[in-house]
């Protein structure tokens, strides 16, 4: 039996609990002799909920066919929705923005990322800007502000975008003179991002000025639902 991970058990686990279990390909396989050799991870799960769900099962495998599970190069998510790279990030992003970004943030499953992708795709204004600074960190981050404001926050995302005539001490100004400064740089630096973004688009909402970004744990709070 393979070792299990807690942190891939987890996201599994939270599916089930939350809904939003799907049936797949991927279920549970045992060979030959009864032993099983994939889905220890979506059993262990499973057990753990104490909820009851529908998966596909495969039996009698034979031991040729098991030593190929599992050996190909672990596919990334954005390969298999055949999405960009960066609207996944932008995804991963905003629901790590939903759950106030702690700094150790959690794996979400495929599920969670499937679904944020989807509502990314529903919205019209979410634009992608390649101009250093504007990263799926801070896009998520506004995605997630937009939830709560849906009226300014498109508005203050184009303003962003362009910098077209924005006065001095406008958010968006504030925001892009902020990102120009800053690399992309980790799971660390990404937080921080998202914060300052939060920051400059409160400002936005309530209208007012802001010539200086502070990074605060209370702007995932402002925002939320």
């Amino acid at each position: 039996m393979r070792p299990i991970s807690p942190k891939e058990v987890a996201p599994i686990a939270r599916d089930i609990a939350e809904g939003r279990w799907r049936i797949t390909h991927q279920g549970a396989a045992f060979d030959d002799g009864g032993i099983l050799v994939d889905g220890h991870h979506r059993l262990t799960a499973i057990v753990d909920v104490n909820l009851p769900v529908t998966m596909f099962v495969a039996r009698g495998l034979r031991a040729d066919d098991c030593a190929q599970i599992d050996r190909g190069r672990m596919r990334k998510v954005h390969i298999v929705l055949a999405k960009s790279h960066h609207l996944v990030a932008i995804a991963r992003a905003y629901l790590n923005c939903v759950e106030g970004w702690p700094r150790y943030a959690q794996k979400h499953s495929d599920e969670e990322i499937i679904d944020a992708v989807s509502m990314l795709e529903s919205l019209p204004w979410l634009q992608y800007n390649h101009r250093r600074g504007i990263t799926a960190a801070v896009m998520g981050a506004l995605v997630f502000a937009a939830q709560k404001y849906p009226l300014p926050i498109p508005e203050f995302v184009e303003q962003l975008r362009t910098g077209v005539s924005l006065p001095a001490g406008h958010p968006a100004l504030t925001l892009r003179a902020s990102l120009e400064r800053r690399g992309n740089g980790g799971q660390a630096m990404q937080r921080t991002q998202a914060m300052i973004a939060l920051a400059a688009a409160r400002a936005c909402v309530q209208r007012r000025p802001l010539t200086k970004l502070y990074v605060t744990d209370d702007t995932f709070a402002f925002f939320s639902l």
